[in-house]
């Protein structure tokens, strides 16, 4: 999967900036939650890319370091050049052919970052399937929706200094991820899962400050599926199938 800025790198930098202008793009808020309604809620940047042609190639490797040829593990990047707003026309793709992203706005052609776009932006992996639709601006991921098998199982939204983010199973959610950072350097975040009989399973607490040598406090609780307290992470195979639908999710979103 491509590079993207650390989570809490992205929530230091947002602390210094303000979200972009809603008269600037639509409703930022609720991301399409289909690839047929984001190339709708995007038919302007097809119209665009479908009147010109492309400029320009180059070519990175399977790190996203730039190269001078295609590598075959590598990805490589069709720029239609310098557009009327001051930004790239850009589409990336695997070594292979297959889309790696769908057509975006980028501030420089030969830098692999996501996040310095500008706009709605889609991910695919290798098999051709949408895996991310976000929104992000100068530097900063606000929103994100994760698919699994072109199913809705992630939904991440970022403001100035906080991050949500909540991963579903079958339409319910099975984790929450509540993550703050403030100027001082102190944050916390907060993880909970449950069971799909909608019990809680887990709640996991930390908290510290970056600008600190002390280590980070971490508080942890464990429940079973009829909710009686665990002194421990439970060793049952409803507790193992949680946490195997959760890494799921994330490898198919994320690759990790």
């Amino acid at each position: 999967m491509r590079k993207i800025i650390p989570l809490l790198l992205a929530l230091a930098l947002s602390a210094c900036q303000s979200l972009p202008s809603s008269q600037d793009y639509a409703d930022i808020d609720h991301l399409p939650q289909t690839e047929a309604a984001f190339l709708k809620r995007t038919k302007a940047i097809q119209e665009v890319a479908k009147a010109q042609s492309v400029k320009e190639t180059v070519y990175f490797d399977k790190d996203w370091n730039l190269v001078e040829n295609k590598d075959p593990q590598g990805y490589y990047r069709e720029s239609y050049g310098l557009q009327d707003n001051g930004l790239y026309l850009i589409q990336d793709f695997y070594a292979d052919g297959h889309k790696q992203t769908g057509l975006f706005y980028g501030i420089d052609i030969q830098d692999p970052h996501s996040e310095r776009s500008r706009g709605y932006l889609s991910l695919y992996n290798k098999e051709g399937k949408m895996v991310q639709v976000m929104f992000v601006f100068d530097n900063e991921r606000y929103n994100l929706n994760g698919f699994c098998q072109e199913v809705l199982c992630l939904e991440e939204k970022q403001i100035p200094q906080k991050n949500d983010k909540k991963i579903l199973k079958d339409g319910k959610t099975i984790e929450t991820t509540i993550s703050t950072n403030e100027e001082s350097g102190t944050y916390q975040e907060q993880i909970k899962r449950w069971y799909a009989n909608g019990q809680t399973a887990s709640i996991v607490e930390v908290s510290g400050n970056e600008s600190s040598s002390d280590e980070a406090q971490r508080k942890e609780q464990y429940f079973l599926e009829d909710g009686t307290a665990s002194a421990s992470e439970p060793e049952t195979e409803s507790y193992r199938a949680l946490k195997e639908a959760v890494e799921a999710v994330n490898q198919a979103v994320f690759g990790d």
